[in-house]
């Protein structure tokens, strides 16, 4: 609810994406390890979403344990206004902090990369962004000749592949780093979790509780107007307004994947 309040304030469309693929080999994903197997469709959903929405022109997957810093804060235009997520750029995540469990190891580049986190990410609804994902998606298929095969067993799951396979092929201008201060951490994140990247007292557009979802909940509701009425009227629009549900099944699933 607190999202859709927020995406009424700021004229954006809210989506509530609910995702009903079963954990079976019936899927690309089915041999995935629990623990990839549903960050994994949150790229499936990007690549489901992009030309059913045409309308839009940005589109941003956000985790259930984020938040944007302030409701006052139009986290769209700011992308754009504010960290150059603009012309060619297709694709924006936040760098992880800049810890040593935070890299992985690039075959492409033949070096350790630092992980971007897909706990925010936006998408330009493009031609070209819808080849992006689906590069990303298809490195998981066991045929592909970019095979990454091993991010489907394990944390970082999707951001390994995208970290070792995907981002090293694109050009510079085709992607965005968002700082981790300002898009992937939290107020009162413990110095231990952060990097010299990311300060402990960041999430300064947009908070990222990787490690305190009890936390995001607990401020969530803070957030949330105290006024009865008014949430009664929000839950009343929420439900009432068909377009803010989008179910996923298998189907979908392998429609990406030209399976169905």
């Amino acid at each position: 609810m607190w999202w859709y309040q927020y995406a009424q304030r700021h004229g954006y469309s809210y989506f509530r994406i609910v995702d009903t693929v079963p954990h079976t080999d019936e899927d690309p994903f089915g041999r995935a390890h629990s623990a990839c197997f549903y960050t994994w469709h949150k790229i499936v959903a990007l690549k489901h979403l992009l030309p059913l929405l045409p309308q839009c022109e940005l589109l941003t997957v956000i985790d259930s344990d984020t938040k944007v810093a302030n409701q006052s804060i139009p986290v769209l235009d700011a992308l754009v206004r504010d960290f150059n997520f603009t012309g060619p750029s297709m694709i924006a995540m936040s760098s992880e902090p800049d810890a040593p469990h935070n890299y992985v190891h690039s075959p492409i580049e033949n070096k350790a990369v630092l992980n971007q986190n897909t706990g925010f990410v936006a998408v330009r609804n493009r031609p070209r962004a819808a080849e992006i994902i689906m590069q990303w998606l298809s490195c998981s298929r066991r045929d592909s000749s970019q095979s990454c095969e091993e991010c489907l067993h394990g944390w970082p799951c999707e951001q390994c592949a995208w970290a070792k396979y995907i981002r090293p092929t694109l050009l510079p201008s085709e992607y965005t780093v968002l700082p981790c201060t300002h898009f992937n951490s939290w107020p009162g994140a413990g110095a231990h979790l952060v990097g010299p990247n990311c300060d402990a007292r960041g999430g300064l557009v947009v908070q990222h509780y990787w490690t305190a979802k009890n936390v995001a909940a607990e401020h969530f509701e803070q957030e949330l107007d105290k006024d009865p009425l008014v949430r009664q009227q929000l839950l009343a629009q929420v439900s009432e307004e068909k377009g803010t549900l989008i179910k996923m099944g298998p189907e979908d699933t392998k429609r990406v994947f030209g399976l169905a």
